[in-house]
C-alpha cells in the first residue's frame, strides 16, 4: 500500500530494522508482472500473504461476539469491512481473503464438531452422587 498510495518515506522511517517498509516492493511488483524467475526463500517478506491474517481475525472476533447480540451486528460489520478493505487498498487479492474465510469456516466447523463430541461423552457418562461425611 505504501508504493501504490506514493507515501512518503517518512511515514515508515519509525519502522527501520522491524521488516515493514518499502524493500519488497520490487519483487512483489515482479511476482504481479510475471517477471519473477527466481524466488529466494530468505527474501519473501511482503511476497506470501495467504491466507489473510487480517480477515482471519475480523471473522473469529465477530465468531466470538456472535452470542452477544448487542454487538454481534457490529462487530460482523467490521469483519466484513476488513475482509472488503483488504481488496480495496491492494492488501491482499481476492484469493487470500477467500482461503481466510475457508480456513476459518473449517475451523468453526471442526470446534463444533469437537465440542458436540465432547457434550455426546459427558451425556453419556452418569452422573454420581458424592455423599459427605460431616
Amino acid at each position: 500500500a505504501y508504493h501504490f498510495f506514493d507515501a512518503d518515506d517518512s511515514l515508515v522511517a519509525g519502522l527501520a530494522g522491524t521488516g515493514a517498509g518499502r524493500f519488497h516492493v520490487a519483487d512483489l511488483l515482479a511476482v504481479r508482472a510475471g517477471t519473477l524467475r527466481h524466488l529466494w526463500l530468505d527474501r519473501i517478506e511482503g511476497l506470501v500473504q495467504a491466507p489473510s491474517y487480517h480477515t482471519m481475525a475480523a471473522i473469529f472476533i465477530a465468531w466470538g461476539a456472535w452470542p452477544s447480540r448487542r454487538v454481534a451486528a457490529a462487530v460482523s460489520l467490521f469483519a466484513a469491512a476488513v475482509c472488503f478493505t483488504a481488496l480495496v487498498i491492494g492488501g491482499h487479492f481476492l484469493f487470500d481473503v477467500l482461503l481466510a474465510i475457508t480456513v476459518c469456516g473449517f475451523s468453526i466447523a471442526l470446534a463444533g464438531c469437537i465440542c458436540d463430541h465432547e457434550r455426546a461423552i459427558t451425556a453419556e457418562r452418569p452422573v454420581q452422587a458424592v455423599r459427605v461425611r460431616t
